[in-house]
């Protein structure tokens, strides 16, 4: 693998943030130098407007999505605390117990036959 440029690891350090506050979005992905080569004028029109939506927030005082949210408010949206790998291992976990509470019923009460 060759050496990466200056503007290409901002770029990436921005996409692979685990804070989702300081994480790049995609339009502030593209904003980044390192596609000024490629960046195409109807995404430049994006990341103007997208500019000026920020800009307009901040001037009216209003803070980001997920700043200052409390786990009360996030679990009364539906949102969960937990990673998508912790959800799953903990579904993988209940699903392993599951079988192996079946497996010690017995096939014939499996199948409804016996109860």
């Amino acid at each position: 693998m060759g050496k990466m440029t200056p503007e290409a690891l901002q770029c990436l350090k921005g996409m692979l943030a685990l804070d989702p506050e300081r994480r790049s979005t995609a339009i502030e992905a593209l904003a980044e130098p390192w596609f000024d080569s490629l960046r195409e004028p109807e995404v430049e029109q994006l990341i103007q407007a997208d500019r000026q939506r920020k800009a307009q927030r901040l001037a009216s005082g209003e803070t980001n999505q997920y700043s200052n949210n409390t786990e009360g408010e996030r679990r009364r949206r539906g949102e969960s605390s937990k990673s998508r790998a912790s959800m799953r291992s903990t579904h993988n976990q209940n699903s392993l117990q599951d079988q192996s509470q079946m497996s010690m019923i017995g096939p014939m009460s499996q199948m409804g036959q016996v109860t």
